[in-house]
């Protein structure tokens, strides 16, 4: 395939993996980075900088649209980048939102779909749930590899963890079939855990203890203020683990079943392939 495909945000945990996928299913891939130096095919972009979207854009009939993680500013931003879209002729966009951005309409994310459904542009929306690579390649990381612990204000809540890679395969899908475009897809695994149940994995994967130790709202906000996470991205953080708490993020659905004629990747097998991670050293994560 001749044009590229435009994948923003493709040195993160999602985008290397679309990324991945689609060069494996034939595309070439245009990797959107602030650092493009680290990659094959990569061209300088960056969010704060609206004139390094147009070099990236010009040329991509079908763009892979991410916003920051946590970003309270992305119904500021990403309208513009969609609007730029349609004026460089871009013909599909694939938007990854989150679940149940769908009844929080006036939200970030809820705020840029209808954006992008009313833009004229051809869209589709990816809304999965909180990633397994979290825990793997994320934020959780160094303080499971260090310390044997998940410390987050979830209470018992329990969710449908996805792997990026069910994601990525979601969106090549709905790149490669015109009939899939259009839609809004809810993309889940589907067997919701507690984080209780999450740290019994690790042990077992890793054959290393891992607890999970439930902490108050407040405790997160002073552990993310501690460790210089913006006032903004926090809060957005703590809703997220309201919903947690609340149940929300227990919901499942089919769609990756539908799209993909398999089941979604079950937590267990996302432990066993990534237990290395679990057993690093104390010195190596601060390295």
């Amino acid at each position: 395939m001749t044009d590229p495909v435009l994948v923003t945000c493709a040195s993160g945990k999602l985008g290397r993996e679309v990324v991945r996928q689609l060069r494996a299913a034939g595309y070439r891939v245009r990797c959107a980075s602030r650092n493009p130096e680290r990659l094959e095919d990569g061209v300088r972009f960056d969010w704060t900088n609206p004139l390094s979207w147009r070099p990236a854009v010009m040329g991509a009939p079908q763009v892979f649209l991410t916003a920051r993680p946590l970003d309270i500013a992305a119904a500021a931003i990403l309208p513009d980048f969609i609007d730029l879209c349609r004026e460089a002729g871009v013909q599909h966009v694939i938007f990854s939102s989150a679940l149940g951005t769908d009844v929080q309409p006036a939200g970030p994310l809820g705020l840029v779909e209808s954006y992008l459904r009313h833009s004229g542009l051809t869209w589709s929306i990816l809304r999965p749930n909180f990633f397994m690579e979290n825990f793997s390649h994320g934020w959780l990381l160094p303080d499971i590899a260090a310390h044997g612990t998940i410390s987050l204000p979830a209470g018992s809540g329990r969710t449908s963890f996805i792997s990026v890679r069910d994601v990525a395969a979601v969106a090549v899908a709905v790149f490669s079939e015109p009939d899939l475009r259009g839609h809004a897809y809810d993309l889940t695994g589907d067997d919701p855990m507690s984080h209780t149940a999450v740290a019994a994995a690790l042990t077992r994967a890793s054959q290393r203890p891992v607890n999970y130790h439930p902490i108050e709202p407040s405790q997160m906000r002073e552990k993310g203020r501690r460790a210089g996470m913006p006032g903004g991205q926090l809060e957005y953080l703590m809703v997220m683990y309201r919903q947690v708490r609340a149940g929300k993020s227990a919901k499942t659905y089919n769609t990756v079943a539908k799209l993909l004629g398999r089941k979604p990747t079950s937590f267990e097998a996302f432990a066993e392939e990534n237990a290395a991670a679990w057993r690093v050293s104390a010195d190596a994560v601060r390295s």
